[in-house]
């Protein structure tokens, strides 16, 4: 069996798989980049138990960042990681402002990358937050070299997406955001609301416009069992 046929087809890809057209993002997202400070900070004190850890095997791991972070806010995790004997790395497309036009294909690219130069071990892949939903896809485009999915949030692979009549599939969200009513300028609707919290079901389309919402904080996975109360 060749590589080629080891690997399965490969997914296309833009020529520029790395640059992403669109719109800046809101001041609520780039303010939640500074959040990995603190999240450091919190990590400290479980630093000295963490390191009793056992060491892993030295396969590679690749971790995404949530909703507008960047490698920047996985750092910690990635460098607890490597002091276990993984390969971590990031997902190495800057700030993560949802799925648009060539984000999935180039983490694809990059899975496929990894799998080839760690002399084809498999590869782990760790979501964080809406980077969960990226984990998550590549681990059903590339089953034969993904080892672990895991990621904060991040439901069971077998429950996490549903078909729609015209084929696309539709993730459960949990989405923070301070106006519901944006929702309608992209044709979703919130299926129940806590505070800031709503839950809708979207495709990966409408995940990349609802990124772009001025007022959303935060995109998570949610479960195929969250509320569905309408709101009227």
């Amino acid at each position: 069996m060749t590589q080629a046929e080891a690997l399965g087809p490969t997914p296309s890809s833009p020529e520029n798989p790395r640059h992403h057209e669109g719109p800046p993002p809101s001041p609520w997202l780039l303010a939640l980049e500074f959040r990995a400070a603190w999240e450091f900070g919190a990590l400290l004190p479980a630093w000295p138990l963490l390191l009793r850890a056992p060491m892993g095997d030295g396969h590679p791991v690749i971790v995404f960042p949530g909703l507008s972070a960047s490698d920047g806010s996985t750092a910690p995790l990635r460098n607890y990681l490597a002091t276990r004997n993984y390969d971590v790395t990031g997902w190495n497309q800057g700030h993560n402002f949802g799925p648009r036009a060539g984000v999935l294909e180039a983490a694809s690219h990059q899975v496929r990358e990894i799998f080839i130069a760690a002399g084809k071990r498999k590869v782990s892949l760790i979501g964080w937050s809406l980077g969960g939903i990226y984990a998550r896809e590549m681990a059903k485009l590339h089953p034969q070299i993904q080892r672990l999915l895991a990621g904060e949030s991040v439901p069971d692979v077998e429950d996490f997406s549903s078909p729609r009549p015209d084929g696309s599939r539709e993730y459960p969200l949990i989405v923070r955001m301070g106006d519901p009513s944006e929702l309608d300028a992209i044709g979703l609707r919130a299926q129940s609301r806590v505070g800031e919290a709503v839950t809708v079901r979207a495709t990966l389309k409408e995940i990349e416009s609802l990124a772009r919402l001025s007022s959303v904080v935060s995109i998570e996975p949610g479960s195929r069992n969250e509320p569905t109360n309408k709101i009227d």
